[in-house]
């Protein structure tokens, strides 16, 4: 084989690779929010407000009251009105009118449906927003 042929289809190669990594980027690009649970571990309730959006645009805006962890805690569904449409999301929670306040986007490492907790820690200041990215509790 020539080099001139050779260079041309290692050449060839790296590009149809490099365009494969696009399509999978675009790809992840979007995923759909299966649930969100509201999680305390403090001894006190809390009023937790949870908004997603995407872009500028606002797809679910509540308020809702967590009690202690040894109760039962909420979990947002799209029976509540999660958006169902694939897209990029991003979740933001704030505690008790603007004491603190978390935000995620999603999705973050692929994944069609995603479960997010947002956590209040024991000192009843937000802990994390982990998210699972396999969740089964998307609807087709």
């Amino acid at each position: 084989m020539s080099s001139l042929r050779r260079t041309f289809l290692v050449g060839l190669g790296a590009g149809l690779s490099s365009l494969a990594g696009c399509a999978s980027f675009r790809q992840r690009s979007q995923t759909r929010l299966g649930e969100i649970v509201l999680s305390n571990m403090d001894d006190s309730s809390h009023t937790v407000r949870v908004r997603v959006r995407s872009s500028a645009d606002v797809f679910y805006d509540t308020s809702t009251e967590v009690p202690p962890s040894e109760e039962p805690q909420p979990v947002i569904t799209q029976n509540d009105g999660l958006p169902t449409e694939p897209r990029s999301y991003t979740v933001s929670a704030t505690l008790d009118d603007g004491r603190d306040s978390i935000e995620r986007t999603y999705p973050t490492k692929g994944g069609d449906c995603y479960s997010v907790t947002v956590r209040v820690g024991t000192d009843g200041e937000f802990r994390d927003m982990p998210s699972e990215s396999a969740f089964g509790g998307c609807e087709r």
